[in-house]
């Protein structure tokens, strides 16, 4: 008895038909295919994301070269500070001491 009843259930299930496919099931197969093939987003993800907003691009730029600028300004500076330095002890004459024309001088 039971046997006829699950023959029953069992026939009545496989003569139903299969539901219809999604429209997109082709897009949606593609998509998770090409999603698997690209690299994991978590680790080139962020630096993705960062730069594809333009305004985080041009702060970083502005900022690189601001910081470019003050630091050159800078240098330039203090070469500027040095040279005059050693420019105003030669001509006060301070310098005689480090000056090797006078420890030639003193050896000879």
């Amino acid at each position: 008895m039971k046997d006829i009843v699950i023959d029953k259930i069992i026939k009545r299930i496989h003569d139903n038909s299969l539901p219809e496919c999604p429209i997109n099931l082709e897009t949606n197969v593609l998509r998770k295919i090409q999603q698997r093939s690209l690299p994991d987003e978590s680790t080139l993800g962020w630096l993705n994301l960062l730069f594809n907003k333009t305004g985080f691009v041009i702060s970083t730029f502005a900022i690189v070269v601001i910081l470019s600028s003050i630091v050159s300004v800078s240098l330039i500076k203090l070469n500027y500070l040095e040279t005059t330095n050693y420019l105003a002890n030669k001509a006060l004459g301070f310098n005689t001491v480090t000056d090797s024309q006078s420890f030639q001088f003193i050896i000879k």
